[in-house]
């Protein structure tokens, strides 16, 4: 390996220097759950459907409609995803026990993260939740799926309840590190 010192580097024409193999215009997106929540089974993976109208950047147009990031040959390489889930309940009769945010590639998981903070997030009708993050390094290439997974745990006295997915904080995020 060497190492170049220099004081100052100047272009030899024009007003920039390139850096051959080095690139800060990487691709990039941002993606969130903005057209409201989405009802879950008790304790199932479950694609988190993100129909982002508020927020969503796609740098690398790798998005699709559900917020499914679908790898091209321009986008290969690697990238680190993040995602982050909001679950929740309403019902005083269950609890909530845990809720996951787990990163799928090409169908399978490969990464997830349970909550480990109970939010109280109030409300007149007993609204309890929990969030969690996660997020992973991963080399992906040309058709390479990556979807947002989110599991809702509870526990009741025999009474069902509505389970979902909150749209207020559920996002998914990706950007290539290297080509």
């Amino acid at each position: 390996m060497s190492t170049l010192k220099v004081n100052r580097i100047e272009p030899r024409t024009g007003d920039k220097v390139e850096i051959v193999g080095f690139s800060s215009d990487q691709p990039s997106f941002y993606t969130e759950m903005s057209e409201g929540n989405q009802t879950v089974s008790n304790a199932v993976d479950t694609k988190v459907l993100l129909r982002s109208t508020a927020q969503k950047v796609d740098t690398g147009n790798v998005l699709d409609s559900l917020g499914k990031c679908i790898i091209t040959a321009e986008t290969a390489g690697v990238w680190r995803f993040a995602g982050q889930v909001n679950g929740y309940y309403v019902d005083s009769s269950c609890h909530l026990e845990k809720v996951f945010a787990m990163i799928f590639k090409n169908g399978s998981k490969i990464t997830n993260e349970g909550s480990d903070a109970y939010i109280n997030q109030g409300g007149p009708f007993g609204l309890k939740g929990y969030t969690a993050t996660v997020s992973v390094i991963a080399e992906v290439s040309a058709g390479d799926e990556i979807e947002l997974y989110g599991n809702v745990q509870y526990s009741s006295g025999g009474v069902s309840s509505a389970v979902a997915i909150q749209q207020r904080s559920t996002n998914f995020t990706g950007n290539r590190i290297s080509s």
